[in-house]
């Protein structure tokens, strides 16, 4: 059985071909639907997400990072198939 592989893309709800606009969208809502201002009483999970949520739109924003992201994928899917 095969390990599922944590990508910024999940991390978004995102499939891996996704349009620029299409993540800038997801980040938006996941980062308001994630603040920690909207969820009273769960400030402290809901920072930790939205650390997530912001690294993964700061690597797939960016095309050389998300290059590399996606040479990252690529390297692990090959792996695992060994």
């Amino acid at each position: 059985m095969s390990e599922i592989l944590r990508t910024h893309y999940s991390n978004l709800q995102v499939v891996e071909n996704a349009s620029d606009e299409v993540i800038k969208g997801a980040y938006k809502y996941l980062a308001q639907k994630h603040h920690p201002d909207r969820n009273p009483g769960k400030e402290e999970e809901c920072t930790k997400i939205l650390q997530v949520i912001s690294k993964a739109y700061e690597v797939l924003s960016n095309p050389e990072l998300r290059r590399r992201h996606d040479e990252w994928i690529k390297h692990k899917r090959e792996e695992s198939k060994h």
